[in-house]
C-alpha cells in the first residue's frame, strides 16, 4: 500500500490504484451536534473506500482499510466515517464491515467512529 500525504489529509492506495481511501483532517467539534460528543484528539473524515468494480470481493478493500487504520494508529488519528453505501455492499453490510475493523456507532445512524489504538 502507498500512503500519500497532502495538505488536506492523506490517501491510501494500492500501487496500481485498484483501491483508494481518502481522508481529510477535520475540526470534529463541527460534527458533535450530529454524532454526539467525541473524544479530544486529531480527527480525520472518511467517507469513501473505493475498489475498482472488477476487483470487489477479493480483499482489496480490507487490505486498504487495514493499511489506513495502521497509519492512523501510528499517527494518533481518530476517524469519523460517513457510512455511504455504493458498490456491492448495502448499508447494513457496510456498517458490519466497518464494525469488524473497530469502528463503533455514534448518535447518527450513518456515522461511525474509529478511535486510534483501540482495536
Amino acid at each position: 500500500m502507498k500512503i500519500s500525504e497532502n495538505c488536506m489529509g492523506f490517501t491510501v492506495s494500492t500501487d496500481n490504484v485498484e483501491c483508494i481511501a481518502e481522508l481529510s483532517v477535520i475540526d470534529v467539534t463541527m460534527y458533535t451536534d450530529l454524532v454526539g460528543e467525541l473524544p479530544d484528539g486529531k480527527w480525520l473524515f472518511f467517507n469513501r473506500l473505493k475498489v475498482m468494480d472488477r476487483l470487489q470481493g477479493q480483499g482489496f478493500g480490507t487490505a486498504c482499510l487495514k493499511a489506513t487504520l495502521d497509519y492512523c494508529d501510528k499517527m494518533g488519528y481518530n476517524i469519523l466515517c460517513e457510512v455511504n453505501p455504493y458498490g456491492i455492499l448495502d448499508f447494513d453490510n457496510l456498517k458490519r464491515f466497518y464494525a469488524k475493523h473497530g469502528f463503533v456507532d455514534t448518535d447518527c445512524e450513518n456515522a461511525m467512529v474509529y478511535i486510534a489504538n483501540k482495536r
